[in-house]
């Protein structure tokens, strides 16, 4: 159960209870969180859980990487230096990484039931929840809307709000038990299959990911045409991508990987 902690401290309370929440679904887990430096007593707070857990079963690591101006960058680290501790610890015990944001938006009380019913579920390698306010556009990547959505001419914002219109009507259709196809998605919290990302990292850039090009080009321009003319290029001036973009894509690449968003809300 993993994620990334910068000055979050007033929220780590809450995110922990369903932390617990999760853990107790499984006979083993272990608590991997990336910090970095912070505005607040993040730190502090996390060491409280540490003497509660142990630090067995929780680690807190200390980012030793130099901090970039691009906030994706600085994420992505920290992410791979997550990925990095799971293959170290080489426990073939451990089926799941849950990667969760230890901010407000996964603060409220956690739904176990849908937790536990997506648990039971076969059919996907790595699975995301709808939310009421479906917030997550810039992780989003969905046929026909395959490309960041801050990477177009135009106004982006109009393009984030096509993009937000239709991903909460797709999933508006389908019924509880269904699942809509993606080719990456967030939105606070995902559950990954470990054994579908053994060999993916996570990646900032969008021109030095050679798989996130491959996957992209060449049909990513007449993938959106039908948003016209202004959206047809990208600004590749500005390289910093969603991290999740490229470690989806990139599981899909190598591993087939199924990437699922579930209609369900997984928070109360």
């Amino acid at each position: 159960i993993c994620g990334c902690a910068r000055s979050c401290e007033i929220f780590l309370d809450k995110v922990f209870l369903n932390i617990h929440n999760i853990s107790e679904l499984y006979k083993d887990f272990v608590i991997i969180i990336a910090y970095d430096v912070s505005s607040d007593n993040t730190l502090d707070k996390l060491l409280e859980y540490q003497s509660k857990y142990g630090e067995t079963k929780m680690k807190i690591l200390n980012n030793k990487n130099r901090l970039s101006t691009t906030r994706t960058e600085n994420i992505s680290n920290a992410r791979n230096d997550i990925l990095k501790e799971i293959r170290c610890l080489n426990n073939p015990m451990f089926t799941h990484m849950i990667m969760i944001d230890l901010d407000d938006v996964c603060s409220s009380p956690m739904n176990m039931d849908v937790l536990k019913q997506t648990l039971n579920r076969t059919d996907w390698d790595m699975i995301s929840f709808n939310r009421e306010d479906y917030y997550d556009i810039w992780a989003l990547s969905i046929n026909p809307y395959m490309y960041s959505c801050w990477h177009f001419y135009g106004d982006t914002m109009e393009y984030v709000s096509i993009m937000k219109k239709y991903i909460e009507d797709k999933l508006l259709k389908l019924s509880p038990d269904e699942l809509l196809e993606c080719s990456s998605a967030f939105n606070g919290i995902a559950i990954y299959k470990l054994a579908s990302f053994e060999n993916c990292n996570y990646s900032w850039s969008l021109t030095k990911n050679i798989s996130l090009i491959k996957y992209l080009y060449p049909t990513i321009i007449q993938k959106n045409t039908h948003l016209g003319e202004h959206y047809k290029n990208t600004t590749i001036g500005y390289n910093a991508d969603c991290e999740h973009r490229g470690f989806h894509m990139n599981a899909i690449l190598l591993n087939k990987a199924r990437i699922r968003i579930s209609p369900l809300d997984l928070f109360k």
